[in-house]
């Protein structure tokens, strides 16, 4: 029971391994040439939700198949309704990707701005405010 059990637990991850190499490969062949895409479209396939991972692999090697033969990007329209679903997370993932360097803040954070340096005195004023009063009463 317990080889059943990891043969059928091996075959799930190697799957999920496959069809992951398989988006990725897909995605390195429609990018265009120049930049790190094999980074950018490891990113993408870290955010392709399992339910349109299929669609979106099959819509990049047909839009790689377009821009092969004609030169132009592929119309979406020419795509069936599930084909363009993944095209549009494949799109979606690629602008979250490309948004922020990869290892940077999640989506939902922002950095602060880093403090920019202040001069203490401006036009021959003091810049700073002073203390304020106390009062006793």
């Amino acid at each position: 029971m317990k080889v059943v059990s990891v043969g059928v637990l091996l075959l799930a991850f190697a799957t999920t391994a496959h069809a992951a190499d398989d988006f990725i490969d897909a995605c390195v062949r429609s990018a265009p040439s120049g930049g790190d895409m094999a980074a950018t479209c490891a990113c993408m396939s870290t955010k392709i939700p399992a339910d349109v991972r299929a669609d979106a692999t099959e819509a990049l090697r047909r839009s790689a198949k377009v821009m092969t033969d004609t030169s132009k990007s592929i119309d979406p329209s020419t795509l069936p309704p599930n084909l363009m679903k993944g095209l549009q997370a494949a799109v979606v993932a690629q602008a979250d990707c490309m948004q922020r360097p990869i290892g940077s803040v999640g989506a939902g954070q922002t950095l602060k701005e880093l403090p920019q340096p202040q001069d203490e005195v401006a036009f021959g004023f003091f810049t700073w405010n002073a203390d304020p009063t106390i009062s006793s009463t």
